[in-house]
């Protein structure tokens, strides 16, 4: 009786072995077949974004994204280079050089340096109102009027036209130059 019960309670011990025998081997195969999935789905993932200061929503798939992201990035660059004073000026500018491109950050850092320092110690402010603001290829161009004071006076305010270069980069716009493309006209 106790053999029997002995043998019986092993040969119980053993159907419960090899059902988790394969058990542990289905869950082994799914595993691999979770990820042969998971590295044969396109790694290219769209994603859209509406975040708080932006006026629209836009999406970023791989290295391309949106009109409206690359309008906004736009815009918004072009207000940090022409909207500034004194006391903003360098918080402005490195606002800018985070949207350079690498191969050009040292030029426009230069640059913007020293415009900084020019506008500090002499009190120089400039604000920028857009007029229009056109995107072409990589391309966005924006007239507006430019007012620059010196301290609380104006000296000059003009129509000008600026033309700003970008290349996409892994879904993100990168700054490559930022130009004056037509004379100044005289606006008062």
């Amino acid at each position: 009786m106790n053999r029997q019960k002995y043998l019986s309670l092993l040969q119980n011990i053993d159907m419960n072995r090899y059902n988790w025998k394969l058990i542990a081997m289905a869950l082994s195969v799914s595993n691999l077949l979770l990820i042969l999935l998971v590295f044969s789905i396109s790694k290219n993932e769209k994603t859209i974004v509406m975040p708080s200061h932006f006026q629209k929503s836009f999406w970023i798939e791989g290295s391309s994204a949106s009109v409206d992201y690359v309008e906004q990035i736009g815009q918004d660059v072009f207000q940090a280079v022409l909207t500034y004073n004194p006391s903003n000026v360098a918080f402005q500018f490195a606002t800018v050089l985070k949207y350079v491109h690498p191969r050009y950050y040292q030029d426009f850092k230069s640059i913007l340096d020293l415009d900084s320092q020019r506008a500090i110690k002499n009190q120089i402010s400039s604000v920028f109102y857009p007029m229009s603001f056109k995107r072409t290829g990589n391309e966005v161009v924006s007239e507006g009027e430019q007012v620059t004071l010196v301290g609380q006076e104006v000296v000059s305010r003009k129509i000008k036209k600026f033309k700003l270069n970008f290349v996409m980069d892994g879904g993100s716009v990168q700054v490559t130059s930022f130009s004056i493309i037509e004379k100044e006209k005289d606006n008062g």
